[in-house]
């Protein structure tokens, strides 16, 4: 049962002595692929996040003006009943506000968004909504599509003349930019024309504020109607009737009385003013407008920054020409030679061209400032990535020297590992991945593992090499006689990444761009290690200081005639004989030259090498001899254990199989997560107040909150929307009562994570000082929407759902496991409830839908048409006068034209009567029937934990009644569904590692005996875990399932030497100890080089005392926590694995007695 070495064998010594022979050849292949790689990395977009394709859907109708149990019951329930069918709809919401329903429709993970969306649009068709309703609107969030860059523009100007800065200076120069999809503006002061009627000369004239906004739509006209043939010219009929300012609307007629005309202006006033807030931005205080970047969705994120930052602020050169166009403007004198080296005129503007970035055209006092870059992040992570490769390989490089000792074989790793890299950006950019935090995280993986097959090759090519004695010989031996075990234990990795199609939810969408990272390094690195590594190797001896001098000296030197003698002189008076047009003979001796001069400069610069080699060599002999004692220690100490296991088999197997056993039993102590959060030093605080609150009180209320936090330490901008602004189609939960405070903390210096956290603390207290709202605190997440612990209560009754939830509540603030702890069951909208007098309604022709109609075009009016203005459009508004309706009785006693004669009716004469109620402030529908969510954030504790502890407890504590439903959800939900596929998926792994390894080794019992690694990695990761307070993730479970591929390869690498003395005749005990010193050697190597490859990527050396210091050789640890658990996992599992193999494995494999094949017997 040894492996078959015919096939195998032939093809890899075909392949490495290709390889050694030809090496232009080689080198060309690679510097082409290489070449390849770097174009490939050129071209490649830069993400935040992986391309998630979140199955959510939105669907939102307003309903003007609607309550929403009006909403609910004319909008809601008719969608759900039409889009409940729509293929592929795992769960389905709705949310009913005032104006507006959101009915959120949730699919499997997967699932065509795209053909969603066509079958959403049909059924859509068939829902009967009113009249009134908009059409609705599919809206479908992707976080790749947040803005990527967001600036804050604020100075001495009123808020409607910086909002028309924003959008004509601001927004009009960005969206030009090569990359940049949309600009969009919020906050500030929208301009608008409003048309005041009074309602005492409109009764008078027996006229309506319905008539006066159909008149303005009627007379603000512009439409072509139709081509006219005229001969050989079609001219294109146009009718224009454009209103163009506030006089022509005043001039407009309305009615004939008589022989006159009445205007508009007869029962109106015109005045130009702005919308109504409805939502507020500050940046620290100081009243400001926001501009939003969004980029293509193909876009490479740093680049299209790169473009915005220079169009907004200039490059430096601009920014030094704009300082000197502010002094000449300003009349100071500025030299014509400055120190910048710009020239400029002394007259007039003297050649003083004003800079065109969008800095250089504001008006005095008025600033813009960058508020936030999601490329700074992206950038901090792409060098710290770097960073920590580096570290990582240098690491793995001292590894390889200390074992080795020999500094030329060492360089030859140190050259395989920048190649296999770079070659890894062809599949990305063929399989079209993006460079994002989770691609990266697999790159700084792979770096890990992609030396291990170099290692193996390169240490059998070393002990052949000095057996055999002759370098080239002993390379394609060497590479040969590994190169089965190689490439199995490659393909062993790389089999383990492909259950991720059958991986669901938010791991499988995350994991995706990692496993094609990794995938892609290993394959290189097998190629290179096959090929690049024996032909380097071949010639590695070779690389002496001798040879070298000797070689370069034997160039002969340039001919000492008189003929060369002249070129050489001429050489030296380039411009003389420029000008005699020699130029021939200036090409040669320019040529001469310059090879006399590099082949000096080469040879003085192998000596200085060389020196310094001789003098590392000698400063270094010390370490290495050290290193080769502790080797040879290790060595011999583990002939004494791997033979006393051997004689000692079932002890051993117990021992094992007893931390097996403890380890399995402590992974539910270490509790779960579904991602964990990283820290961006960004910190939101949401406040919620009573609904009703008018937009002013809420703006009042949250003015002395900004001022208390912006005084705390570490707070570096405080950015604050209050309300909501009607474009923002996300939030639709905000209102003129909500306000968010986004804090940007000063980091530098500082762990992000402990100054998040130190801050949390300190904002969290001044939720006291507002008794009668909600505060909530909360870091960004990258990955999921939801809160981490949601729990739904579903029911009809809704006297009975609020009851539970009140309970549920309760409950959940006495465990004291969560915090911020919120109901959807809020104080209701107060609410003027009127009853029309239905009698009298129909006597006089009027419906009721035209009373509701005649209050909202008295009360906040009607935008009857819009005035164009250069580049913009300006409402014209309809409305009473202020006086006319500032109180319910005033807009009461306002009339209601009735009939062909137009005469006014009081409004309050058509009702029966009007009370105050107080109406739900909106309405939440889950599964179609309604519903109360309870949500939490967790106190330190572990998700999974906390889930498990809250439903024991309302299980046992609350009394449920039969028709109602509660449940846990939220990110626990998702956490399961991941964790519960990440299983399967590390089964099927597992399965595939068995299938590649009985293929290589062609039996079906040495792979059994291989896969005992895999538990007993279990025996490093649980403790790893544990004293790093990691809790099993997402994160985790894929380290998990990239340890399955790894840790097979340490015993494939035994049994293959195993295998291979067994078949020369030795006995299994014998070939057993003798294999394992054999093999020893480079599996410590792999073993610790892939180790110390990954401790960078966890970011602990960022956290180490004094590493601030260091930031540019360990890297800052930006984004290090999404990469942190899964690099610990492979850490643990393959330092406990590695040490256990040696043991475990020789002794089960004993057990069974392999074999060697019959076939390799008889030959």
């Amino acid at each position: 049962m040894g492996i078959r070495r015919d096939n195998t064998s032939a093809s890899s010594n075909w392949l490495v002595e290709r390889a050694v022979s030809r090496p232009i050849a080689l080198c060309m292949i690679t510097s082409a692929i290489v070449v390849f790689g770097v174009v490939s990395l050129m071209r490649l977009p830069i993400e935040l996040l992986p391309e998630i394709d979140r199955p959510t859907i939105t669907v939102r109708t307003e309903l003007q003006g609607a309550a929403p149990e009006e909403v609910e019951e004319r909008v809601a329930r008719r969608l759900e009943k039409a889009l409940s069918v729509v293929s592929g709809l795992r769960r389905i919401s709705s949310l009913s506000r005032i104006g507006t329903c959101d009915v959120i429709l949730e699919f499997s993970w997967g699932q065509d968004l795209s053909e969603a969306i066509q079958d959403i649009r049909e059924k859509l068709e068939q829902a009967n909504l009113p009249d009134r309703a908009e059409s609705p609107s599919i809206l479908r969030y992707d976080p790749r599509l947040d803005p990527v860059l967001l600036f804050g523009l604020h100075g001495p100007a009123d808020m409607g003349r910086l909002r028309v800065i924003a959008e004509e200076e601001v927004e009009r120069r960005l969206e030009t930019i090569p990359g940049v999809a949309a600009v969009r503006v919020r906050g500030g002061l929208e301009e608008e024309i409003l048309v005041e009627v009074s309602e005492e000369k409109v009764r008078n004239r027996g006229l309506s504020i319905e008539l006066i906004s159909r008149r303005l739509a009627e007379e603000n006209f512009d439409q072509a109607s139709g081509l006219l043939e005229d001969g050989d010219v079609d001219y294109i009929l146009r009718v224009r009737n454009e209103v163009v300012d506030s006089e022509e609307i005043l001039s407009i007629p309305l009615i004939r009385e008589g022989q006159s005309v009445v205007r508009l202006g007869d029962v109106a006033e015109v005045r130009r003013s702005f919308q109504e807030d409805r939502v507020i931005t500050r940046i620290d205080g100081r009243p400001a407008v926001f501009v939003e970047v969004l980029k293509e969705g193909d876009a490479n994120i740093i680049s299209v920054s790169k473009s915005v930052r220079e169009r907004v602020f200039g490059t430096p050169e601009e920014q030094k020409r704009f300082e000197l166009w502010q002094a000449k403007r300003a009349g100071k004198s500025v030299p014509r030679e400055n120190n910048w080296g710009i020239q400029f005129g002394e007259s007039g503007g003297g050649g003083v061209r004003r800079p065109d970035h969008v800095a250089s055209w504001l008006p005095p006092g008025t600033t813009i400032d960058l508020l936030s870059d999601q490329a700074d992040f992206i950038s901090g992570s792409i060098r710290d990535l770097r960073q920590t490769a580096l570290l990582g390989g240098l690491l793995a490089m001292l590894v390889l020297y200390l074992f080795l000792g020999k500094l030329s074989t060492t360089l030859v790793v140190a050259i395989a590992i920048p190649c296999s890299v770079v070659v890894t950006f062809v599949p990305l950019y063929i399989s079209d991945t993006t460079l994002n935090i989770m691609s990266l995280g697999g790159l700084a993986l792979g770096i890990g593992l992609l030396v291990d097959s170099s290692i193996v090759v390169l240490e059998s090519i070393f002990r052949k090499q000095k057996e055999l004695g002759d370098p080239f010989r002993g390379a394609v031996e060497g590479a040969a006689e590994v190169a089965g075990a190689v490439t199995a234990s490659t393909l062993t990795t790389v089999a383990v990444f492909f259950p991720i199609v059958f991986v669901e939810g938010l791991a499988g969408q995350v994991f995706g761009d990692m496993a094609v990272a990794v995938v892609g390094s290993l394959l290189a690195a097998l190629m290179v290690s096959l090929t690049l590594v024996p032909m380097l190797a071949a010639r590695a001896p070779g690389l002496q200081e001798d040879h070298l001098i000797e070689t370069i000296e034997k160039i002969p030197p340039p001919a000492k005639s008189k003929k060369s003698m002249k070129i050489n002189l001429f050489s030296l008076m380039g411009p003389i004989l420029w000008i005699h047009n020699r130029t021939e003979l200036l090409l040669l001796g320019i040529g001469s030259f310059v090879m006399s001069f590099l082949q000096l400069i080469l040879l003085i610069a192998l000596k200085i090498t060389f020196a310094l080699a001789k003098r590392s060599r000698h400063l270094a002999g010390g370490p290495l001899s050290l290193a080769a004692r502790i080797i040879g220690r290790t060595e011999t100490i583990y002939l004494r254990m791997i033979t006393a296991s051997l004689n000692h088999r079932a002890v051993v197997l117990l021992v094992a199989g007893a931390a097996i056993l403890v380890a399995g039993l402590l992974i539910p102590r270490l509790g779960s997560e579904l991602i964990p959060r990283v820290a961006r030093g960004e910190i939101e605080v949401q406040i919620t107040l009573p609904v009703g609150t008018p937009l002013q009180v809420t703006d009042e209320r949250v003015k002395r909150l900004e001022q208390a936090i912006g005084q705390l330490p570490g707070v570096h901008r405080v950015v604050s929307r209050i309300g909501r602004d009607p474009a923002d189609v996300e939030a639709s939960s905000q209102g003129e009562h909500t306000a968010r405070i986004q804090l940007v903390l000063s980091v530098d210096g500082v762990d992000a994570a402990s100054a998040e956290n130190s801050l949390v603390e300190q904002i969290i207290p001044f939720g006291d000082d507002l008794p009668d709202a909600l505060l909530k605190v909360q870091r960004p997440r990258l990955f999921s929407l939801r809160a981490p612990l949601e729990i739904e209560i579903r029911g009809p009754d809704d006297s009975e759902l609020e009851r539970i939830e009140r309970e549920t509540a309760d409950r959940l603030s006495a465990i004291g496991l969560v915090t911020e702890v919120q109901t959807t069951t809020a104080p209701g909208s107060p609410e003027y409830h009127f009853r029309p007098d239905r009698e009298r309604l129909a006597r006089l022709g009027i419906s009721t839908r035209e009373i509701s109609d005649a209050l909202q075009s008295k009360n906040v009016g009607s935008v009857a048409t819009r005035l164009r203005r250069q580049q913009r459009q300006i409402d014209v508004r309809v409305r009473l006068r202020e006086q006319d309706r500032s109180s319910i009785g005033k807009i009461l006693a306002t009339g209601v034209a009735v009939g062909p004669s137009g005469r006014s009716i009081p409004l309050e004469e058509l009702l029966e009567g009007w009370t105050i109620e107080e109406g739900p402030s909106e309405i939440l529908r889950i599964g179609r029937q309604r519903a109360k969510v309870v949500s939490a954030q967790l106190a330190g504790f572990d998700l999974g934990r906390v889930a498990e502890v809250i439903e024991a407890d309302l299980n046992s504590s609350i009394d449920l009644p039969d028709d109602v439903v509660v449940e846990v959800v939220g990110q626990k939900k998702e956490m399961e569904r991941s964790l519960r596929s990440l299983i399967g998926a590390l089964a099927l792994a597992v399965f595939l590692v068995y299938v590649v390894m009985a293929s290589q080794f062609e039996s079906l019992l040495q792979p059994l005996v291989i896969l005992l690694s895999i538990p007993l990695s279990v025996v490093g990761v649980v403790p790893m875990l544990w004293i790093t307070r990691t809790p099993i993730s997402v994160m985790t479970s894929i380290g998990m399932i990239v340890l399955a591929g790894i840790v097979v390869n340490n015993a494939i690498v035994l049994l293959d030497q195993v295998n291979r003395l067994r078949s020369d005749g030795m006995k299994m005990n014998e070939a057993l100890i003798e294999g394992g010193r054999k093999r020893l050697r480079p599996i410590l190597m792999t073993t610790l080089t892939t180790v110390l490859a990954l401790i960078p990527v966890t970011g602990v050396l960022s956290r180490l005392p004094g590493a601030g210091h260091l930031s540019m050789l360990v890297g800052s640890g930006e984004g290090s926590e999404i990469r942190a658990p899964l690099a610990l996992t492979v850490i643990g599992g393959l330092m406990a694995s590695t040490l256990l193999t040696l043991l475990v494995v020789p002794v089960f494999a004993s057990l069974v007695d392999i074999k060697a094949r019959p076939q390799e017997q008889t030959q």
